[in-house]
């Protein structure tokens, strides 16, 4: 399975990741309510790296519903929302 890596990302005002992004990749962006079915089926993995980690995209839960965030890594609770914001165009 391919893993696409996500350099920024966009995120809404209530801090959830709406879309991934990496401005040298073809199918960037990427919006969150298309990459969870991604995850889900295993048509395409998503990452970050970050402090010579590599961080799989994951998706999480909690009382609003699923969410992206980011699995492992030793400093980081989420690595997505550490990563440079998109610009929109």
């Amino acid at each position: 399975m391919e893993s696409r890596r996500v350099t920024a990302v966009e995120v809404n005002t209530h801090g959830y990741v709406t879309r991934l992004c990496n401005e040298a990749a073809d199918w960037s962006p990427q919006r969150a309510a298309d990459v969870i079915p991604d995850l889900e089926c295993g048509t395409f993995a998503y990452h970050v790296d970050r402090a010579g980690e590599h961080l799989p995209v994951v998706i999480a839960h909690d009382a609003g519903g699923a969410f992206l965030t980011t699995r492992g890594g030793s400093t980081v609770m989420n690595g997505l929302l550490t990563l440079p914001r998109a610009v929109r165009s």
